[in-house]
């Protein structure tokens, strides 16, 4: 299932392209293939942080 739009031309991106393959421009950040295990990194050391405080 592909989420993300180009911005400028309205294509369908897949997952972890870095720019759009029709007009070239950038995809989005959260397209990018470490932006999801980014994402889970900060999740779980902020779980881990609220943990230990408690």
């Amino acid at each position: 299932m592909r989420i993300f739009k180009c911005k400028k031309c309205h294509h369908h991106l897949r997952y972890g392209t870095n720019d759009c393959s029709i007009c070239y421009t950038p995809s989005p950040i959260a397209n990018r293939k470490w932006a999801l295990p980014a994402f889970l990194v900060v999740i779980i050391g902020l779980v881990a942080v609220l943990i230990s405080f408690f």
